[in-house]
């Protein structure tokens, strides 16, 4: 029984940094889809389609590369960060959130062939979706990404871990902008969506959810640090800091990507020339 649908890994991208004239891989993103509010001449809806990662990716850089599947080989295309002085991409005001989008250009994606799907909304699990349906800590998810650049050679081979939902409360994701969850996280996460994952019998009194919600996107991973003293001085003097993974991961609540979508329609950012696969905005589903 498959619990993790096939297409999610379509969705989630390899981003790529080059240096000469080599790649070399940075974090992860995905593709998500928000209605548009329109529909085709034979019903079918029409979606705005976004590229999702961290802002601590992004922040900085004056361009990235995105690495998607065609076949059994793969294709890179460049996406610049600032054109003009102008910033493509949006972050959350809020600091703490750490998150940014930016348009694609999936008709392009299609017309190239690419094998690419997006997660659309109708599978979201914003805060308020979760405690509805009773997500909460103990919860197993799954965690799909290209840690520490293990993306594959020919082409990318998404990597999926399990965890668990460590921590969901109202005060931890008011004061870090984020939730906890038990997974083994490491650099090249950074960006990976994060899906619940379905259950098909749950405790008495209490309904499975038998759905992969997408409930957020991973951060970073919490490091539990120890010091190491000299005690031949008075008093002693920290040395060297150690430091381990914790196995604990935040976890950006899927709520701050709406915001983050108007900000782009706000700006403008959501029609415009540009290269390869960034700036436009509509295209018909696929999933």
């Amino acid at each position: 029984m498959t619990l993790l649908p096939p297409q999610y890994l379509d969705a989630v991208v390899s981003i790529e940094i080059k240096e000469g004239e080599k790649f070399y891989p940075l974090a992860t993103g995905f593709l998500i889809g928000l209605k548009s509010g329109q529909k085709t001449k034979e019903g079918e809806i029409l979606f705005n389609v976004i590229f999702v990662t961290n802002n601590h990716v992004f922040k900085d850089r004056q361009e990235v590369w995105l690495r998607f599947n065609k076949g059994v080989s793969s294709v890179r295309y460049p996406v610049s960060l600032i054109e003009n002085g102008v910033k493509l991409w949006r972050e959350h005001p809020n600091p703490k959130i750490d998150i940014a989008a930016i348009f694609i250009q999936a008709s392009k994606l299609q017309e190239d062939g690419i094998d690419f799907r997006f997660l659309d909304e109708d599978n979201f699990a914003t805060k308020g979706k979760m405690k509805e349906l009773g997500i909460t800590e103990g919860d197993d998810v799954f965690v799909l990404g290209f840690p520490m650049g293990l993306t594959g050679i020919s082409k990318n081979y998404v990597l999926v871990r399990k965890g668990c939902i460590a921590r969901f409360d109202d005060e931890i994701i008011e004061t870090d902008g984020s939730f906890l969850i038990d997974a083994s996280i490491f650099p090249g996460n950074s960006g990976s969506p994060v899906i619940l994952k379905p259950e098909v019998i749950s405790i008495e009194g209490t309904q499975p959810v038998n759905r992969a919600y997408l409930i957020g996107v991973i951060s970073s991973s919490i490091n539990y640090r120890e010091t190491a003293y000299n005690i031949g001085t008075n008093p002693p003097e920290p040395r060297v800091i150690f430091m381990q993974n914790s196995s604990l991961a935040k976890v950006v609540p899927i709520d701050y990507i709406y915001e983050l979508f108007e900000e782009l329609q706000e700006k403008g950012l959501a029609s415009g020339k540009n290269q390869q696969i960034i700036l436009e905005n509509e295209v018909k589903t696929r999933n």
